[in-house]
């Protein structure tokens, strides 16, 4: 809450930013959003016997959604609102200072007036000419409806937290050696060779019998549904519509653009209020079409080709008969669709699908092949603690990787990198192994040398770079364990519905 003090100088920004950040003091304060537990008064969350009350809860949201706007603009802010995460995380942040709040407590931490004068005297929004000016303090404070008393409490209160914060901290430190450390793992190179084996490779050596193929289709027949099917009518709004001078089309003051633009939500609420997509097609003289038949789950053509479009018209309210609501297109227009014809999913017989089933079959057993087959590769390089059963093996081609880094390379599968460079580093003489499966591939690995940068080339700007990242990752682990564990200890409950009530208020 008070870094904004900490930062302000004193140009003229400073006074209205200050007005901005006003209602922080008093939501932010701690003891400004307990009330004892026996008070009636709604509350969003309960930690321990202190009430987060709705009303400061409410408040809290709107100025945390007003910062959000300032820092990313009204459009992003308006998106932000709707989403309930964001209220949850605004939720989360004060809980998290009433578990701080109450540790600090319980631990006797206290703030001496002495700690607490030279603060405040430390701030440069409070400073005149360079000096802690005590006529632009308590100005300052009047603006933002705050007395001293009231400041100061709030002051002293964010100062136990630190106390409590700053073990984190402490415990956070990274050294020079780490930073190197760190340096070099990302910078090494690893002497690497790699055997791709592919499941279709093993398809030829697959025949299932009929007894297979009959068990297979009894324990996966839902898979070999025919799926639901729909057809719809549909219509596509869009700046076209505007483009005629007939009737409510023609405007001699916009442009095509504007004023699609200014319909779209009256398009919206067309759909809402009609029974079917002939009257919103007259309003806005557009052609209502029909779809070709669609399966659930599959892409269609034209404007169906779109995923999304395919899932609006197997959507509740359309399969109920009702219109659509408006689905925005990639181009910007919006699609709307209403109901035709409709057929549920319907099971097929084995001799339908016996060619898909067979199909499937087959490439289970290939891959169950494939992969005991990488087994046994992987073992017996282990054994001879050398890649050369791979180059007899006569299952691929062992592509050779003298040179491989974190960052070369991007065409090989992720996780087949990351296992290479997690991997412990071969002894002298020797190889380290592995196998990763990517769902159709195996991909056997073999380590023959890690070669680490000299660290005296490290240069001492990027190491100081490394640790103050090191050490800002390290405080948010530890934060969040330490949160953890006193949220593990304390009794946190937190009203649903009275948030979603709040929430939907806001």
């Amino acid at each position: 809450m008070l870094d904004a003090f900490r930062s302000l100088g004193q140009s003229w920004l400073a006074k209205i930013v200050l007005m901005l950040i006003a209602l922080s003091f008093v939501l932010w304060g701690v003891s400004d959003y307990l009330f004892s537990s026996g008070s009636s008064v709604q509350y969003v969350a309960r930690v321990d016997g202190s009430k987060i009350s709705a009303d400061v809860f409410f408040e809290r949201l709107r100025q945390a959604q007003a910062q959000y706007a300032q820092i990313f603009g009204a459009a992003a802010a308006a998106k932000i609102n709707q989403d309930i995460g964001f209220r949850k995380q605004v939720l989360e942040g004060m809980i998290d200072d009433l578990l701080i709040s109450h540790e600090a407590k319980r631990l006797g931490l206290q703030v001496p007036d002495s700690a607490l004068r030279d603060k405040i005297l430390s701030m440069s929004v409070f400073a005149s000419n360079g000096k802690f000016s005590r006529q632009r303090y308590q100005d300052l404070l009047a603006q933002n409806h705050l007395t001293p008393a009231q400041f100061e409490s709030q002051l002293r209160q964010e100062m136990l937290m630190e106390q409590l914060e700053s073990i984190p901290q402490l415990m956070a430190s990274v050294g020079r050696q780490e930073a190197t450390t760190v340096w070099q793992w990302t910078k090494e190179y690893r002497n690497v060779s790699i055997l791709q084996l592919d499941s279709k490779q093993y398809l030829s050596q697959v025949h299932p019998t009929e007894q297979e193929i009959q068990h297979y289709f009894h324990t996966h027949r839902q898979e070999f549904r025919q799926g639901a099917q729909v057809q719809v009518q549909y219509v596509v709004f869009g700046p076209e519509s505007f483009s005629t001078s007939d009737g409510i089309h023609a405007s001699a003051q916009a442009s095509a653009q504007q004023q699609y633009e200014e319909q779209k939500e009256n398009f919206k609420n067309l759909l809402f209020s009609s029974n079917n997509l002939e009257s919103v097609a007259r309003h806005y003289h557009l052609k209502v079409q029909n779809s070709p038949i669609l399966q659930q789950g599959k892409v269609g053509e034209g404007v169906f080709a779109d995923p999304k479009a395919v899932a609006l018209a197997f959507s509740p309210g359309v399969l109920a008969g009702k219109n659509s609501a408006a689905l925005p297109l990639a181009n910007g227009n919006l699609l709307a669709v209403h109901l035709l014809h409709y057929q549920a999913p319907v099971s097929q017989s084995l001799a339908e699908v016996r060619s898909q089933v067979i199909e499937k079959l087959t490439a289970q057993k290939a891959l169950v092949l494939m992969r005991k087959r990488a087994q046994q590769l992987l073992q017996a390089a282990q054994k001879e603690h050398s890649l050369a059963p791979w180059q007899a093996a006569g299952v691929g081609s062992l592509q050779s990787y003298p040179e491989l880094t974190r960052a070369s390379h991007t065409d090989l599968p992720p996780p087949l990198l990351n296992a290479i460079f997690l991997a412990i580093p071969p002894a002298v003489g020797k190889v380290t192994v592995g196998v990763v499966d990517d769902g159709s591939s195996s991909y056997l690995y073999g380590i023959k040398k890690v070669t680490l940068p000299n660290p005296a080339l490290l240069n001492p700007a990027v190491a100081k770079e490394i640790q103050a990242s090191l050490q800002e990752q390290r405080v948010r682990l530890l934060r969040s364990a330490y949160l953890s564990a006193l949220r593990e200890k304390a009794r946190v409950r937190i009203q649903s519905q009275v948030l979603q009530d709040v929430s939907a208020s806001s």
